[in-house]
């Protein structure tokens, strides 16, 4: 569980700023966040979604932290994103205009590496690495990039 050597300070809780609509729905800790593979039980993630949009249960709004610097929002691994300014004294955020998927139908006559495709129709993200964690937030594609980096500073950055 996060928190086991971290110190208290750095204990993360949810953004405190997420666009109009949103709730804080789930708190995820431990491997299961499913935010950065290879973080193990390091890592928690805060779910957000907008009541009565159905897009939203397979798309929600989602933060990760990680107390592992250096790592890879899972989905974007391997793909090149986009520096962006946080507006925060240098702070930096790397974005990523999609994200891989597998399709399942040809899994089985292509393999694995014809299968994935970089898609960008359905969801985006923002990587802050920091030298004691990473943070993610990834959103449907109807969330701006403004309100990923608003979310983004609403956080305790170190």
């Amino acid at each position: 569980m996060i928190g086991k050597n971290v110190p208290p300070s750095r204990v993360p809780g949810p953004p405190s700023w997420v666009p109009a609509g949103f709730k804080l729905r789930h708190r995820f800790e431990g491997e299961p966040s499913g935010g950065f593979h290879g973080a193990g039980n390091d890592q928690v993630t805060f779910l957000h979604s907008r009541l009565g949009k159905a897009e939203d249960n397979s798309f929600p709004l989602m933060v990760f932290v990680a107390s592992a610097p250096g790592q890879q929002l899972d989905g974007t691994q391997g793909q090149a994103g986009t520096q962006v300014s946080l507006g925060i004294l240098g702070k930096i955020g790397t974005y990523h205009d999609g994200m891989w998927y597998v399709d399942g139908a040809a899994l089985q006559s292509v393999g694995l590496q014809r299968a994935k495709q970089w898609r960008t129709d359905q969801v985006h993200s923002l990587t802050i690495h920091e030298s004691d964690r990473t943070v993610g937030i990834r959103a449907r594609r109807d969330v701006a990039l403004k309100d990923l980096i608003q979310i983004a500073r609403s956080l305790d950055l170190g």
